[in-house]
Parts: C-alpha cells; structure tokens; sequence
C-alpha cells in the first residue's frame, strides 16, 4: 500500500513538473520575441545612420534631395562624447535626422571642409543643401532640444512674400488721441496773448 501512495506522490509531482515546463518554455518563447522586437525597434529608431565620407554624403544628397547634416567632432573630446552619448541618443533628435543625410567628419583630419562651412571648434555641426550651399552652422549646440530647434529651422520651407499691396501710408499714421494737438499743429512758444 505504501508503495503506491509513493507512486502516485510521484505521478503527481511529475505532471506537476511536465506542466511547469510547459509554462517555462512559453515563458522563455514570450522573452525570446519581446528582446527580438525591441532590437528591431532599436534598430529602426536607434541611431542615427552616419555615412563617413562627405563625398558619399554629397551623392546621397543629390540623389535624394535631402539636405546634409555634416557632424564635426574630435576624438578624446568630452563634448562630442556628450553629443554622441546624448544629443544625438534623443529621440526627437533622431526622428529629425531622418530627414538628413547625416555624415561624420573628424576635424582635424579634414581642415579643408572645417574652414568650407565655418566649423571653427568641435563639436559642430553644419546644415548644407543638396546643392552644396551651407544653410547653417551651429557651434557647440550639445543639448537636444537647442540642436533639434535648428534642424527644424533649416527644414522649415521659406516663407513666400505675400503679393498684397504695401498698407497706405494713411493706413500707417497712429490716430490721434483726444487731448492732443494734431499733428499739423504749430507749438505753442509759451508766449501770452
């Protein structure tokens, strides 16, 4: 008789644990796809895609007709450590560079496009159009909303001017408040009559 209680002790124990494996590996298959999706996610919202010649970033460009986002930095420098690890890690931020084709160029080793856009320090970074003409050059921007107000300011179209007629120069004078002479008025000299 002991032995079959024993038994069947057993028997319960081992469904119990057949079907805490199960539980296991559908757990391990739910963590599996949640780390699998937020690497995909990561990748598509992660970071920005540098290219590393201006070259390719100027082909891209023309081809594209997106404007060129030109990344200044220095190696062993803090604040491009700081740009790196977090202006460009916002996520505003990269959403906005998106809209560019973003290149990275070390400073010192290409003296000739730091003085072509301006970039007197690093970090800095310069907005050029597809064509090649700088739109802006922004200096030691490190926080991400300063440099994502910039990015959006170069984005930004230009406004068109309005084909309405100028106002009327009548239409310019202030009006006259009670209890003032009008403006034709001669002064008064101060003299009594």
């Amino acid at each position: 008789m002991r032995f079959e209680e024993e038994r069947s002790r057993y028997s319960r124990y081992a469904r119990a644990s057949r079907s805490q494996s199960k539980r296991l590996v559908i757990y391990a298959v739910l963590l599996v796809a949640v780390v699998v999706a937020m690497i995909a996610l990561r990748s598509r919202f992660g970071r920005i895609e540098w290219l590393l010649t201006f070259e390719e970033a100027t082909a891209k460009a023309e081809a594209t007709g997106k404007p060129i986002m030109l990344y200044f930095f220095a190696e062993g420098d803090e604040a491009c450590a700081r740009m790196d690890k977090v202006t460009f890690a916002d996520r505003a931020v990269r959403a906005e560079a998106a809209k560019f084709v973003c290149v990275r160029v070390d400073g010192k080793a290409e003296p000739e496009l730091t003085i072509r856009y301006y970039a007197l320090g690093c970090p800095a970074v310069a907005f050029i159009s597809p064509d090649g003409e700088l739109l802006l050059t922004v200096l030691n921007e490190r926080e991400p909303d300063a440099l994502l107000e910039k990015m959006r300011q170069v984005l930004e179209p230009p406004r068109a001017v309005s084909a309405e007629q100028p106002p009327a120069a009548s239409d310019l004078e202030p009006a006259e408040s009670p209890g003032l002479a009008p403006r034709n008025a001669e002064p008064s000299r101060g003299e009594s009559e």
